[in-house]
């Protein structure tokens, strides 16, 4: 705390393609706590580390008194930001590690959800699957289908009409 005020860090980037709209909203954020009269410091992160202003920083050198985690994909929302944050003991606005790991695999954290009695909507995993094959299963069940493929930074939507959206992230 510098002066009485308590220093924000703004966590933004990451690694997957998603990186451009987390500085985005990284910003947002970042302007929000500046004018709350916090001192913030937007951090951008990548697979070479953490930078503030263009130089390589540690996050626990930055006296912060809370994280505010905007990385969008991983590692922000799949545990890995939350578990370094939580050693550093950082005070911070992402979920608890397990948690985030968790809900970041779909398939289980359904099957997690189902066994606690909750209901989730039905779904099968493909770990490896030919293309023309799901084609032709979708072709079958005339239903909007939803893939996410976090490890490919895919998502695929196929619509009743069998029109197909890709969108790589």
């Amino acid at each position: 705390m510098e002066n009485g005020v308590k220093t924000v860090v703004v966590l933004a980037g990451g690694y997957s393609s998603e990186h451009e709209i987390s500085l985005a909203s990284g910003q947002t954020a970042y302007a929000a706590f500046e004018s709350a009269g916090y001192r913030t410091l937007f951090v951008i992160v990548d697979r070479s580390g953490y930078s503030l202003e263009g130089k390589s920083v540690r996050l626990e050198d930055l006296g912060a008194d809370y994280v505010f985690n905007s990385i969008h994909g991983s590692p922000g929302e799949d545990g890995h930001i939350s578990g370094v944050l939580e050693l550093l003991n950082l005070p911070h606005s992402t979920c608890p590690t397990f948690q985030s790991a968790l809900t970041f695999n779909k398939a289980q954290c359904n099957a997690v959800l189902r066994d606690a009695g909750i209901r989730v909507p039905k779904g099968q995993l493909f770990n490896a699957f030919p293309r023309l094959y799901i084609f032709y299963i979708f072709t079958l069940l005339q239903k909007v289908i939803f893939l996410s493929t976090p490890h490919l930074n895919m998502i695929k939507i196929i619509s009743r009409k069998l029109k197909c959206y890709n969108f790589i992230y």
